[in-house]
């Protein structure tokens, strides 16, 4: 079954009244949110965190390996994420594809704690 939520605005007089209207009951709701539908992680993706001279080349191989994978015979690829930075892209190599959102926002969040950013 798909979650089928209808989100509503009723004006009324002095107020506005919100309604959701939801299709499952509470057992199938609570069964959708532990199973790891909403989880998603991908095998084998790595999080580092590195200085900013070793960014700095890492971003220089990055350039100089441009239109080639990033070591020959692997098919490795990264991207440089600026954390302060609300974890923005700098550069990415050949290929790269983005983690799922909350496997991103997993490794984002446990970088700015450890940075002492929350």
């Amino acid at each position: 079954k798909q979650i089928i939520f209808e989100f509503s605005q009723t004006k009324t007089k002095d107020n506005i009244r919100d309604s959701i209207e939801m299709n499952l009951t509470f057992e199938e709701v609570k069964n959708l949110l532990i199973s790891g539908k909403f989880r998603e992680e991908q095998k084998g993706r790595r999080y580092i965190a590195v200085s900013l001279a070793e960014a700095e080349s890492i971003r220089r191989i990055m350039h100089i390996r441009l239109g080639r994978p990033i070591i020959d015979g692997y098919e490795t690829t990264m991207a440089l994420r600026c954390v302060p930075a609300e974890n923005y892209v700098i550069d990415e190599t050949l290929n790269f594809k983005p983690a799922p959102n909350y496997q991103s926002q997993s490794a984002y969040l446990s970088l700015r704690f450890l940075n002492c950013e929350m």
